[in-house]
């Protein structure tokens, strides 16, 4: 009974993942909203010239608008994704445990995975392209920080969805081979 082993092995795979997926969803947005908060005050002020109009010229306070709208809009963008994540989390963990099977959860995990990837491969562009020069120093290094942070990050979600489709794949053909191996004992 080898494969039962391997199936065991590989549903639990798949329920670590899944519950990796929810995790790293909600660590997107919870670091998003620390990033919102670490800018507050200029939130802040943003939206107090927005409504009130105090002493800025118009350009300034539609430029401030659209840059609300925007932070709106991000944030609407993270509850898709938080979405998405536990959506494909819950799925995952629903095949492992319960044995439902569901397709669209995994083409959503591979999209999401592939990119990521892409994601990764733009955030090593933009870390190479980065110059350190003494007028922006602390600028730099601080914006280096945060690429490396969202690498490791997207990283990490590639990983865990990738892992997650292939742990699926994997259960359903081991699945499928024990019920063939069964069925030719019956017989």
């Amino acid at each position: 009974m080898d494969l039962q082993r391997e199936l065991r092995r590989s549903l639990n795979s798949l329920s670590l993942c899944g519950t990796g997926a929810i995790g790293l969803g909600l660590w997107s947005v919870i670091k998003t909203i620390m990033t919102f908060f670490a800018n507050r005050n200029y939130i802040a002020e943003m939206i107090s010239d927005i409504y009130t109009n105090s002493g800025v010229s118009e350009e300034e306070v539609s430029l401030k608008a659209v840059a609300f709208i925007t932070y709106l809009l991000i944030l609407a963008f993270l509850v898709l994704v938080f979405s998405i994540h536990l959506y494909v989390g819950k799925c995952a963990n629903a095949e492992a445990k319960k044995g439902k099977k569901r397709y669209l959860y995994l083409i959503i995990a591979l999209l999401a995975g592939f990119l990521y990837t892409y994601s990764c491969y733009l955030r090593i562009l933009s870390i190479r392209d980065l110059t350190f020069n003494e007028a922006s120093l602390t600028d730099d290094i601080n914006n280096s920080i945060d690429q490396i942070s969202e690498f490791l990050l997207d990283l990490s979600s590639a990983g865990v969805l990738l892992a997650l489709f292939f742990s699926a794949i994997r259960s359903r053909i081991l699945s499928n081979m024990i019920s063939k191996q069964e069925a030719a004992h019956e017989h």
